[in-house]
C-alpha cells in the first residue's frame, strides 16, 4: 500500500513535465520535445517518498515511460484541441488556482484566530441552547456500589451509611472500606450504562425511580455487594451530555471557524465598498443587507 502511494505521487509529479533550460547531457533520463527529466529529478523524488535503491529500479522504469507517454498526450492535445477547449482548461487552471489560494489563505487566518479551547461552561451553555432533540436508547445512572465478604461485621454499618445522606457519610464508607479492604466502586459523578448493573444485580429499569439500595452475592456466596442508585435518566430521556460532549467540541469548533471565515469574507467585501476597488454594471449590482 505504501508504495502504491509513493508510485502515485511520483507519477503525478513527472507527469507535469520539467520546462527548464538546457541540462547537461550526462544528467538526462529523459527529453520530450523541449521537456526534459533529469537524474536529480529522480533522486529528490526518491529520498522525498523514502524509496531505498532496491526499489528505485522498476519504479525508475515505470516512471520514466509515464512521464514520455504523458509528455507526448501533452503535446498532442495542444495541437488537436481547438482553441475554445485550450481556453476552457486555462479558465479551469485559473479558477483552481485561486480557490488554492483563497483555501490556503483562510486556513492560515483560520489558524491564526481561532479560539481551539472549549471550556465546561462553553459546552454546558451550548448543550442547553441547542434544546435538541437526542435521546437516550438504553438508561444510565449515577451510583456507587461497595463490595465486601458475605461474613463481614461491617455489612450493616456500610448499608446504613448508604441509605443515609452521602454527603456526609461517604469519608466514612471510603475509611472503612479502606480500613477493611473493601472495593468500592464510586461514579456519582458519571453516568454509566445500567445495563451490566441490572443482569449483574437483577434489577429492573422501573426499579431506578425508588432510587433504592440493592444487595447481591456472587455465585459462591463468598462476597456481597451493596449498590446505592443516586441518579438515574430513563430509555427516552435526554442523553446527559456526557456522552455528547466530543461531539459538541467539534460542533462548537465547526462554528467558530464559520464565524471567522464569515467575518473575513464580510471584511474583504466592505473593504472594496470603501476603497471602491471594484466595479459591478448596473443590473447586477447586490445590496449590502448589513
Amino acid at each position: 500500500m505504501y508504495r502504491f502511494s509513493s508510485l502515485i505521487i511520483l507519477l503525478l509529479f513527472l507527469s507535469a513535465g520539467c520546462n527548464r533550460p538546457e541540462e547537461d547531457n550526462k544528467d538526462i533520463v529523459a527529453r520530450v520535445g523541449n521537456e526534459i527529466l533529469t537524474k536529480s529529478d529522480l533522486n529528490t523524488l526518491l529520498l522525498e517518498n523514502r524509496i531505498t535503491s532496491k526499489d528505485s529500479a522498476m519504479l525508475i522504469k515505470t516512471f520514466v515511460k509515464n512521464w514520455i507517454i504523458n509528455q507526448m498526450l501533452s503535446q498532442k492535445a495542444e495541437k488537436n484541441l481547438n482553441e475554445i477547449d485550450l481556453n476552457n482548461i486555462d479558465n479551469m487552471v485559473n479558477e483552481y488556482r485561486t480557490t488554492l489560494f483563497v483555501q490556503q489563505y483562510k486556513q492560515r487566518y483560520i489558524n491564526q484566530k481561532l479560539n481551539t479551547t472549549v471550556s465546561d461552561q462553553d459546552l454546558i451553555k451550548f448543550y442547553h441552547a441547542l434544546n435538541f432533540d437526542f435521546h437516550l436508547k438504553a438508561p444510565v445512572v449515577k451510583a456507587i456500589m461497595v463490595t465486601m465478604p458475605a461474613t463481614t461485621n461491617k455489612y450493616y454499618k456500610i448499608k446504613k451509611l448508604l441509605k443515609g445522606n452521602l454527603d456526609k457519610n461517604y469519608s466514612e464508607i471510603e475509611k472503612l472500606s479502606t480500613d477493611n479492604k473493601f472495593k468500592i466502586n464510586n461514579f456519582n459523578q458519571m453516568w454509566v450504562n445500567f445495563e451490566p448493573l441490572k443482569n449483574e444485580f437483577n434489577i429492573s429499569e422501573n426499579y431506578l425511580k425508588t432510587k433504592d439500595l440493592f444487595s447481591k452475592k456472587d455465585s459462591t456466596n463468598s462476597t456481597v455487594s451493596l449498590l446505592k442508585i443516586l441518579d438515574f435518566k430513563l430509555t427516552g430521556d435526554t442523553i446527559p451530555l456526557q456522552f455528547v460532549k466530543d461531539n459538541l467540541e467539534k460542533v462548537i469548533l465547526h462554528k467558530r471557524k464559520q464565524d471567522i471565515i464569515y467575518k473575513l469574507e464580510h471584511n474583504a467585501y466592505q473593504d472594496a465598498l470603501e476603497n471602491k476597488d471594484y466595479f459591478v454594471a448596473k443590473p447586477y449590482i447586490i445590496k449590502d443587507e448589513n
